[in-house]
Parts: C-alpha cells; structure tokens; sequence
C-alpha cells in the first residue's frame, strides 16, 4: 500500500503545538443561505495571535484558503486523528487540532459530512467568553477519501473503549453500531 505521509512545516513554536479545542464537539450552527449544519470549533487562541490574525484577515463570509488534511500524526495522543490546515494566503498559517476519536467523534463525522467547519479563536476560553459569539473563519475541508478509514477508526475506537467499560466484544460492537447510527440520523435530521 502506498504511504499518504503528507509534511506539514511549522514555521514557529506556536505552529508546532496542536491548536487546544475549547468548544464542545457538538456546536455547530444552520446556515441561513441553504439550512446546512456547520459545526463550529473554538480554539484557545491565548497563545496564537497568529490565527486571530488570519480570522481577521479573511473577514465575515470568506471562504479560508487552505489546504486540509486528516491523519493521524507521529507524537499525537493514542486513539487520535488530526485535521491539518494550511494556509499560505492571505497569511502563511499552520494550524493542526488532534481530535481524540471517541470524545469528539461527532465532531468529526460532522465535519466530513459537511465537508467544512467554522473556526473561532478565543482568547480567554471561558463560558460567557466562548457565548460571545467571536468572528468565525468558514474552512472547506476536501475529501481526501479519509471517511473510508474513519469509518473503521471510529468503529475500533468506540468498541475499544465501550470494553474498557466492561462490554462484551459482541455488545460492544452492536452498541457502537447503534451510537454511530444515533449521531447519524440525529445529523440527517438537522440537515432535512
């Protein structure tokens, strides 16, 4: 099988350190123009004027240009994947979020189902702060036929941890079938 390794080069310290989500993995917003479910990610920006800079830079409505990739990234947690986004206009900015597989699962099978996301920088995470409704850059994240392994990442995951907490391998299995086929149909009600 061919290696997909695809290299991705921080330019600084910051870019180095994977982007630390602060939002709950199932926000997400209707777009008014086609009633589309967006999911949303805030990141804790504390450390990172750089993609507060690029949030401001795009302005409301514009599409980030990036390139996109999933993986699963040397050094990352165990039962992780990661989302690369590479931005070289209007300003050269590295941003990778590791998304651990069983806790923001949804959010990743919502992000490949819209085929993009909103990204907010928050500068103090906090409740009222993350409420506050920051500007928000809309990332189109391109098929990279990654859904197919999701699928079965997913799968692992979920029974891996489903037998952590003591399922038989069978029940495991039906239970993370029926979990992935609840978040599933909850999505489709959302987008119909």
């Amino acid at each position: 099988m061919a290696s997909n390794n695809v290299r991705f080069t921080p330019l600084t310290d910051a870019e180095a350190r994977p982007a630390k989500i602060v939002s709950d993995p199932g926000m997400a917003i209707v777009r008014d123009t086609d009633s589309k479910v967006i999911p949303i990610v805030q990141i804790d920006a504390t450390d990172r004027p750089d993609i507060v800079s690029l949030i401001a830079a795009h302005g409301p409505g514009v599409v980030g240009e990036a390139a996109t990739q999933w993986g699963r990234r040397v050094g990352a947690p165990e039962g992780t994947v990661t989302l690369f986004l590479d931005y070289q206009r209007p300003l050269r900015v590295l941003i990778f979020m590791d998304l651990h597989i069983v806790h923001y699962g949804f959010l990743v099978d919502e992000i490949l189902r819209a085929g993009e996301l909103y990204i907010q920088a928050i500068q103090t995470p906090s409740a009222a702060n993350a409420a506050s409704g920051a500007s928000r850059m809309r990332v189109v994240v391109a098929d990279t036929g990654f859904g197919l392994l999701w699928d079965r990442l997913l799968e692992d995951e979920l029974a891996r941890e489903l037998r952590k907490q003591g399922l038989s391998a069978t029940k495991a299995k039906t239970r993370t079938a029926e979990i992935i086929r609840g978040w599933r149909s909850k999505a489709k009600e959302h987008a119909g």
